[in-house]
């Protein structure tokens, strides 16, 4: 069980990552199969049938978009999951909020609540 409760810490990490010590594609990879181990018991996530197809190729993306490593962003491959229970995040009237998404572009936020309810929202 040591692979369930080892972390990652975040500024090791994101270091590696940045320089290319440590391979994108391989972290997403380890990541999910965290994920698929733990999120049984935890439930902390939505339920997403291809969330390591999706992320591979987000991570595929994004090596191409900042191949020079002395170029990458901050938190180059970091992972970010918010969980928002009901009153812990509002946007315009919504209740909660159940996902967010950014545009390819980072203008827009797109924010979904229950009943089927979509924002798109100016970012600021």
């Amino acid at each position: 069980m040591l692979f369930l409760t080892t972390p990652l810490p975040l500024a090791t990490t994101t270091a590696e990552l940045r320089s290319g010590q440590r391979d994108l594609l391989v972290f997403i990879r380890e990541v999910c199969d965290r994920i698929d181990a733990l999120e049984p018991y935890i439930q902390a996530l939505l339920p997403e049938l291809e969330r390591g197809i999706r992320l591979l190729a987000e991570a595929t993306s994004l090596q191409q978009r900042f191949p020079d490593t002395a170029r990458r962003p901050p938190l180059y491959g970091v992972l970010l999951g918010i969980k928002a229970g009901r009153g812990t995040l509002t946007y315009h009237g919504f209740p909660y909020v159940l996902s967010l998404t950014w545009s390819p572009d980072s203008r827009l936020i797109a924010a979904t609540s229950e009943g089927n309810t979509v924002q798109v929202l100016q970012a600021i």
